[in-house]
């Protein structure tokens, strides 16, 4: 039953309910000893970084490195009295002098660069993390290897940041964001992958894999998951009740999540604020439980949003108290508490609500993780330890940060240079840079950056180190991005009248959308769009507009104006975001970027509720079900070259399946189709450009998506006449198609296969030797049914 008592006690919580951004967590009570915008590089190795250089630790059971780890971790765990262990599992773990334990910060980010709230000094020289492209501008490349690449940087400096910070940034870190980005308000979608479930496992698999490298025996860090599950709205979020689908739950907002435990391996996982059908998601036994560690063999640590556990009680009223709310949780399989609840854990024990032994069982999870990254193992053995303080910002990851921005900006729409578009095939007498974004630098990076970061050079600055020798002017137009106040309009647009070539650096910031922020709609804000047209008016050539943003806008105007030569698109590139746009314009780089995410008119948010997990809604959600013909489709991008391609396999018409293929331990493989694509760059601009190769099924069969991505390449570098070979392989499940009971399934019908917007094939999948009640047998596996309304939770009576 659930758990019932008194009053809620007057508690003091140890951090604030919401987290605005990285930048901002730093001032909160909970934050770990992060509150200076500088510090010294510590060469010294202290217990702080190597715990079993104490002398009192170092016979401890948990430095004995003869022992298996989860031995180590126990027979420490059995020395701890209560209130030590349940102070253990607050996301600062304080230090125990009695036996020589330092303290350790649970809560570290890394979403897209390490979020240290410093940078390091060492002879005068200051070391600051690498913001790099946001997880939307990533995967708007559709390159896994960027993906990859990043993850590899960011893992290298957040060692050096934690070696030379002396510990303050640890090695636990709460990313990535794999929730699906459903609705374009949504505050925090820049964080995520985009809307499409296949490429978020994608890029949670590639992401965490790289963050968790191993080197010699030990991951560099452990990367979360978050927000598990079904998070995608700010309003309201921590008494947010998600009322979702069995059908919804398992085609689009779990698939992430389990790629990236069965194959990505993650470490840990966050439970999120919101509830899902009526249980908070970290009381949720269904969830928690029955799913990621039973059916999904998770074997890694679970951690709560901050202060969700206090929301179960506070905000769900799911329980009374807050030693009952720990209680739950602890019950639901939560065992790290971001926050200060979990310092009622003690009471519920002695009120007989759990037993200590869940207590031991969830810190020994905990302590094995820190021994699992090598925390209490010789530090001097460990390569890991040895990575040099120049690694932080190093030249290296700065060229990656250029390349992932260059390969992330989406090109919309273009008329070519002789027609006002790009790229230019020469510097003009005259430029004119305005808008709101010539002159941000923080905002050309995204929310949860660092809040000390090297120099980021704006994008009227880019501009000016590239039309070397033009007449070059800039005006911002307005006082902020938000664009309130459009009294300087004239001056913005005086330029431009002007100008022989006028660019326009429009968009967001994190003032508009973010963490605890959704937007309220989808138009340009403030003075912005009044801005473009006037500057249209006037300019003696079509403008070229540059978007930044983390999400979509209208941009119908834009689109249809034959005043705007070009729409340039980048989702927070990251601080190299000036000189990939300058790269681009002037013909560098040939943009490749595609869209992770559909681009909606203005209208759609009166047709969808914000607040609402339902796919088939109105006129749906994302291109999977989405009805309408949308701004810009998921998936487009243009470039300078041109590219065709050629299917060259022979393909079946028909595939048969029946019980025999039923995922089981002795079945046989599914059929599918394989394929090859021939991609060719057909010269004619005289480009050499990266392309992505999208493959997609469409079908219009009950309890499937309208379109699904199944597959993708990116090609790096193809040269003009140049073709380059993929393969692609496509199977019925890969249709991400459902049962009732949320199982992937192979359901008959007729599919068609597509490359990008080409038409390749059409196939009919036949079931045979069986009735349509046996269509549940052929898919991946069988679980327990998410019957939410009968889940309860026990507790000890």
């Amino acid at each position: 039953m659930k758990l019932t008592a008194g009053k809620v006690p007057a508690i003091v919580i140890a951090i604030l309910a919401v987290v605005f951004a990285c930048a901002v967590d730093a001032s909160k009570p909970g934050a770990f000893n992060n509150n200076n915008s500088h510090k010294q590089a510590v060469f010294e190795v202290s217990s702080r970084i190597d715990p079993c250089r104490n002398a009192l630790l170092k016979t401890n059971a948990l430095c004995n490195v003869s022992l298996p780890l989860t031995e180590r971790a126990s027979r420490f765990v059995a020395q701890l009295s209560l209130e030590e262990k349940v102070a253990q599992m607050g996301n600062n773990a304080p230090s125990i002098d009695r036996i020589g334990l330092s303290a350790y910060p649970w809560w570290n980010e890394a979403l897209h660069g390490v979020c240290a709230h410093f940078c390091i000094q060492d002879n005068g020289k200051e070391y600051c993390a690498t913001p790099f492209p946001t997880a939307l501008a990533q995967a708007a490349s559709f390159n896994m290897d960027l993906v990859w690449d990043i993850g590899i940087a960011i893992s290298n400096e957040a060692r050096a940041v934690h070696r030379f910070s002396d510990g303050d940034f640890g090695l636990n870190v709460w990313s990535p964001n794999i929730n699906i980005y459903r609705d374009p308000r949504w505050g925090r979608g820049q964080e995520t992958p985009g809307e499409d479930p296949f490429l978020t496992s994608m890029y949670g698999v590639h992401y965490v894999q790289s963050l968790q490298e191993n080197v010699d025996g030990y991951p560099k860090l452990y990367a979360t998951l978050k927000h598990y599950a079904v998070y995608n709205v700010e309003k309201n979020r921590n008494s947010f009740n998600a009322v979702v689908s069995t059908v919804d739950l398992h085609q689009t907002f779990l698939p992430a999540f389990k790629a990236s435990i069965e194959k990505g391996k993650a470490g840990s996982v966050m439970c999120a604020y919101n509830a899902v059908n009526g249980i908070p998601a970290c009381a949720n036994n269904y969830l928690m439980r029955d799913l990621l560690r039973e059916k999904w063999g998770f074997d890694g640590f679970v951690v709560s949003d901050c202060d969700a556990i206090n929301d179960i009680s506070s905000n769900h009223h799911y329980n009374k108290t807050v030693a009952e709310a720990a209680a739950t949780a602890l019950l639901a399989g939560n065992d790290l508490d971001c926050g200060g609840s979990y310092s009622k854990l003690k009471d519920a024990v002695i009120q007989k609500l759990i037993p200590e032994s869940l207590v031991d069982e969830s810190l020994t999870r905990l302590v094995k993780a820190r021994l699992e990254l090598g925390i209490f193992d010789p530090f001097e053995s460990q390569k890991l330890n040895q990575l040099p303080l120049h690694t932080i910002d190093s030249p290296e990851h700065r060229a990656l940060a250029r390349d992932g921005a260059r390969q992330s900006l989406v090109l919309l729409k273009n008329s070519y240079s002789s027609h006002g578009g790009l790229p230019l095939n020469k510097i003009p007498k005259s430029v004119a840079v305005i808008g709101p974004h010539a002159a941000t630098t923080e905002g050309l990076l995204g929310i949860y950056l660092p809040s000390r970061f090297a120099p980021v050079t704006t994008l009227a600055q880019g501009f000016r180190n590239t039309f070397i020798g033009a007449d070059f002017s800039t005006h911002t137009g307005c006082n902020n991005v938000g664009c309130e106040d459009g009294s300087s309009l004239n001056d913005a647009v005086e330029l431009a009248a002007r100008a022989d070539l006028t660019i326009v650096c429009l968009g967001l910031d994190k003032s508009i959308e973010d963490e605890g922020r959704d937007r309220s709609h989808i138009d340009f804000p403030g003075y912005q769009l009044e801005l473009l047209k006037r500057a249209t008016k006037v300019s003696k050539n079509p403008v070229i507009l540059v978007v930044i943003a983390g999400g979509s806008l209208d941009l119908s105007w834009a689109k249809i104006s034959d005043k705007v030569g070009a729409v340039l698109y980048g989702f927070y590139p990251g601080e190299e975001t000036a000189n990939a746009i300058a790269d681009v314009v002037l013909g560098k780089h040939s943009p490749a970027g595609r869209l992770p995410i559909t681009f909606y008119k203005s209208d759609y948010i009166n047709q969808v509720d914000l607040s609402a997990p339902v796919m088939r809604e109105g006129p749906g959600r994302t291109y999977r079900f989405y009805q309408d013909e949308p701004l810009y489709p998921f998936g487009y991008g243009l470039s300078y070259a041109d590219f065709s391609y050629i299917v060259s396999s022979s393909l079946p018409k028909q595939l048969t399946v029946g019980k025999k293929h039923w995922k089981g331990e002795s079945a046989v493989a599914a059929p599918r189709i394989k394929f090859e694509v021939i991609v060719k760059n057909d010269g004619k601009s005289g480009f050499t450009s990266d392309h992505s190769v999208l493959a997609f099924v469409t079908m219009d069969i009950s309890q499937c998506p309208l379109k699904q991505l199944f597959g993708f390449h990116s090609l790096r570098n193809v040269k003009p006449g140049q073709h380059k070979k993929v393969e692609f392989e496509w199977e019925p499940v890969m249709a991400f198609c459902v049962n009732k009971d949320g199982e992937r399934v192979t359901v008959p019908g007729k599919y068609t296969l597509w490359i990008g917007d080409k038409k390749v094939h059409e196939v009919e999948v036949v079931f045979v030797g069986g009735s349509g009640n046996d269509l549940e047998l052929i898919g991946q596996g069988h679980g327990k049914k998410a019957d939410f309304a009968a889940e309860k939770l026990k507790v000890q009576n």
